[in-house]
């Protein structure tokens, strides 16, 4: 989880991360929650802003419960 909120942008400003962990942030759900939270707060709701961000969360909402369908077996006990 730690990882996960030092990589979110959150604890640290994601532009003065070394390049090569600013390419590892686009793979980290909690980056995107993060830009959404921080538009709301500080400027209500920019919808160019708030869009791709959303999708983005939709996206990795929706492989995170195809990879559990894929690894999980129906079974009726």
């Amino acid at each position: 989880m730690l990882p996960t909120m030092m990589l979110s942008g959150m604890i640290f400003d994601i532009a003065s991360m070394p390049h090569w962990l600013q390419l590892l942030t686009y793979i980290v759900p909690a980056r995107y929650l993060v830009s959404i939270l921080q538009t709301l707060f500080l400027a209500g709701d920019v919808w160019p802003i708030l869009l791709p961000n959303l999708a983005s969360l939709a996206v990795a909402a929706t492989l995170a419960v195809g990879a559990t369908f894929a690894v999980t077996r129906r079974r009726l006990d």
